[in-house]
């Protein structure tokens, strides 16, 4: 850690490399992104960023962290005064899908790619915390009898559709923006249909 500063600082600090480094791979890709290119775009000295992140992994476990964590913000804020279950449902999969539009670099960083050894407990920390969000309207509809399958089941499955529709907009097969809002709205309509088993 670097000297002279307090806790309080260090962490200041680290979240503006972070936010620099999320910058760097939204605009170039996660390939560009090394500690020197960090250093050279933050303005600071190459060894600056070491002072901070052991290296690339201890980087992208911290990029990692704080996306889990702002995904993680937009969906209790998106859920606010939402009071059925699967109406919460239906808004936390629209907010999964707005994060992965507009912030393509990151969702892939956070879904599409692994982690180097172990999972640290900071990341371990946000990662469940999302989950818990997510699941805990899934496990209320199940248990109220609203979802034909528990979260163990229903949430991979979820997860596998709207990730699958995400893929083919990002590889073009679904055509322009109101063509691929009209694909999601039916894959909500589909995805209802076959795990609700009475109104909410």
């Amino acid at each position: 850690m670097p000297p002279g500063l307090s806790e309080d600082e260090i962490v200041e600090k680290r979240d503006l490399f972070v936010n620099c480094a999320l910058k760097i791979m939204e605009s170039e890709g996660s390939d560009a992104l090394t500690l020197r290119k960090l250093a050279t775009t933050a303005g600071v000295s190459r060894t600056t960023p070491y002072l901070y992140f052991k290296d690339k992994a201890a980087l992208l476990d911290a990029m990692r962290i704080h996306g889990f964590n702002a995904l993680s913000d937009a969906c209790e804020q998106a859920i606010i005064g939402v009071e059925k279950h699967v109406k919460q449902m239906r808004v936390l999969g629209e907010t999964y899908v707005t994060f992965a539009i507009t912030r393509p670099a990151l969702y892939r960083l956070l879904f599409m790619s692994g982690v180097d050894g172990d999972m640290s407990e900071p990341l371990r920390a946000a990662t469940d915390r999302y989950n818990k969000i997510t699941s805990a309207p899934m496990q209320k509809a199940y248990d109220a009898g609203i979802m034909a399958l528990p979260p163990e089941r229903l949430g991979p499955v979820l997860w596998a559709a709207i990730h699958g529709l995400l893929e083919l907009r990002s590889a073009g097969l679904l055509g322009d923006d109101q063509a691929f809002e009209e694909v999601q709205r039916n894959l909500n309509s589909v995805l209802a249909k076959g795990f609700v088993k009475k109104a909410d």
